[in-house]
């Protein structure tokens, strides 16, 4: 989320060696889709999937919490049968001379991962890709292919999840969330 200028990814590449990253690439989403975009992971060189996490573009001061409308809307469509899938996938092959994309040349939703408020995603080194389902409390894995994206399990998570993380050199997917200590 960038403030004062909507919503967009940017792309480095990272040299380990020199400690420094250099800019590839950016893309830019529009006005709807403004501090709707909650995580971001990588598959293989060139496939991004991002979940949006708020079914409603804010504006550019940001999402307006004090807003009881806004938040009635959110539930509504939460459990409207007629909501939009919640996860992007953004191919960047081909694109590699652009240095400014928008999304609607590189990016589509993708039908097949359902979910009802997903927040963090994550991906493996053995194409799977994890999801946080924030209201179902779960972790939704797939496992992806060049074209196909198929559910292997849901494991539903207590407490809240909210963030998940691959460390690949213990080959694990972390969880961070919110809980309530009394």
């Amino acid at each position: 989320n960038v403030s004062g200028g909507g919503d967009r990814i940017e792309i480095f590449t990272f040299d380990q060696q020199k400690n420094e990253a250099r800019y590839l690439r950016t893309i830019r989403f529009p006005p709807s889709m403004n501090w709707r975009l909650s995580d971001v992971t990588l598959v293989g060189n060139k496939r991004l999937f991002v979940s949006i996490w708020r079914p409603f573009p804010s504006d550019l001061r940001g999402i307006p919490f004090d807003s009881f409308l806004t938040e009635v809307k959110t539930l509504l469509y939460y459990f409207s049968p007629f909501r939009l899938q919640n996860v992007l996938e953004c191919k960047l092959d081909d694109l590699d001379s652009q240095l400014e994309l928008n999304f609607d040349q590189v990016c589509r939703e993708r039908s097949e991962i359902s979910g009802i408020i997903p927040s963090g995603i994550a991906s493996d080194d053995q194409n799977r890709l994890f999801i946080a389902d924030t209201f179902r409390k779960s972790v939704d894995v797939y496992e992806i292919n060049e074209d196909e994206i198929k559910p292997i399990l849901s494991l539903k998570v207590d407490p809240l999840v909210v963030n998940l993380s691959y460390d690949r050199a213990q080959n694990s997917i972390y969880l961070t969330g919110v809980l309530r200590l009394k």
